[in-house]
């Protein structure tokens, strides 16, 4: 019988790796470079602790759901004609305030958007500002109006800052020239010397 064992390729190491041996399960546990790199396994154990908690909860849920379902119908159960209709009247109602509340916020982030959209705009074409987000987020207001009256604060800000680096580097002085005269003038730079008075 011939048995084929793993090349030690390390064979310069000091200690020489241990071959593994048959008696060992295939289940071993992970390296430290295998734990480092973040993969984590599971046991069989705990993979089915895991599945039964998934379970339970989702068994808790729909009793949940059920349990809810059951007491709207002994509540309707124990209600006449005119309360059914009643309480069927207060449940609509409450459906289309919820209904109105998220079409206004709707309603709002789409004015909010169109007014993004019109400021980045005006920015663009008549200060030549590019709009970023974070501008955006400052200069859009509720209204337009509002919104304007930022635009024009920020132009302002930004004139001013301008005009505050361009006077600074107004004022800034001129660099002198340094000649090298110690520098030995090179053999064109002496016939062209010649030439000139």
């Amino acid at each position: 019988m011939f048995i084929v064992k793993p090349f030690d390729l390390q064979l310069f190491a000091d200690e020489p790796t241990p071959d593994p041996t048959p008696d060992e399960p295939e289940n071993t546990p992970k390296s430290s470079e295998e734990e480092e790199k973040g993969e984590k396994t599971f046991t069989q154990a705990e993979l089915d602790k895991i599945v039964k908690d998934r379970l339970k909860r989702a068994e808790k849920e729909s009793q949940k759901k059920i349990e809810e379902a059951r007491t709207e119908a002994q509540k309707l159960a124990k209600m006449n004609e005119e309360q059914k209709k009643q309480y069927e009247q207060e449940k609509i109602q409450a459906e289309n305030a919820n209904l109105k509340d998220q079409i206004a916020q709707l309603e709002k982030k789409a004015e909010r958007a169109e007014l993004s959209k019109s400021a980045a705009t005006i920015l663009q074409e008549n200060h030549k500002i590019t709009a970023t987000q974070d501008i955006l987020d400052f200069v859009v207001g509720e209204t337009a109006e509002d919104t304007n009256e930022r635009i024009e604060k920020l132009v302002s800000i930004i004139k001013a800052d301008r005009k505050a680096v361009e006077a600074e580097r107004a004022l800034g002085r001129t660099p002198k020239m340094y000649r090298a005269d110690h520098e030995a003038p090179s053999p064109f730079a002496e016939k062209l010397k010649k030439y000139k008075r």
